[in-house]
């Protein structure tokens, strides 16, 4: 019973890892990344399985996907003594599937924009990795100098590009929100526009409606002595409701139609 609820826990694990990865957020998910974090802290077990999916997932060709991994790999690399034991037992892994050292046997997956943004987010990574643990873990000090003098990196370079992308980022990030509130001011403006039809309309409703529903005692006290004319009278009132409404049907649907286009 006990093995059953264990592999349930790691199946668990890798399935939301998996799922976090493969989202194509610009940030990693807060809620999956916090179940992640507590799991792994929890048992060094857990993070072997978060180590292994994590690199599993990465080998899929798809350059979007790869970003989410190289993310929460840093993530974790930075955090973990474990993960990072784990990791430069197979670093090269890692630089052959985010950065793409072999362009004619193994380029970087489509899409290209995100090909290249996974290029330079990984390069920050080994140039941040140096930094702080090249001393101390020989494999990221070889990988370091074989991209620096093999493939003639400029990790400062590096650096400046990566900041520009974050940049743009948040350049694109504000455009959405002053369109969202472009969006909200069209979508008042649409509805004030059609503000005063709606209580013109409303108004002779609630005018007409009296006339069109009898008072049922008074109509007990009068007996059956109503004439064919009174009958047309209570038709007319009626007919005056069935109008407000045929008038105000088409202005709210207006205003929504309006309201909906100025949202969209």
């Amino acid at each position: 019973m006990g093995e059953l609820l264990d592999h349930t826990r790691h199946r668990k694990l890798a399935d939301s890892i998996e799922k976090m990865l493969c989202s194509g957020e610009a940030v990693l998910p807060a809620e999956p990344l916090a179940f992640v974090k507590a799991e792994v802290r929890a048992d060094s077990e857990l993070l072997r399985t978060a180590y292994k999916t994590t690199v599993v997932v990465m080998a899929r060709e798809h350059a979007q996907i790869r970003l989410g991994c190289i993310r929460f790999y840093q993530y974790l690399f930075l955090r973990s003594a474990l993960f990072r034991e784990l990791a430069v037992l197979d670093f090269q892994t890692m630089v052959e599937l985010c950065i793409g050292v072999d362009d004619v046997n193994k380029p970087l997956p489509p899409p290209k924009r995100f090909a290249r943004e996974l290029r330079t987010e990984a390069l920050r990574f080994v140039q941040l990795a140096h930094g702080k643990f090249g001393g101390d873990y020989k494999q990221v000090d070889l990988a370091h100098t074989f991209l620096r003098r093999r493939h003639k990196v400029d990790f400062e370079a590096t650096q400046e590009a990566s900041r520009a992308e974050q940049d743009a980022t948040v350049r694109r990030a504000a455009a959405v929100v002053r369109q969202h509130a472009d969006n909200c001011r069209k979508v008042q403006a649409e509805l004030g526009r059609w503000q005063l039809e709606i209580e013109r309309s409303l108004d002779e409703l609630t005018a007409a409606f009296p006339l069109a529903v009898p008072d049922i005692t008074a109509e007990q006290d009068a007996g059956s002595a109503a004439s064919a004319s009174e009958s047309d009278e209570e038709l007319d009132d009626g007919q005056l409701v069935i109008d407000a409404l045929e008038r105000l049907a088409p202005v709210s649907a207006q205003a929504a139609a309006a309201a909906a286009a100025a949202a969209a």
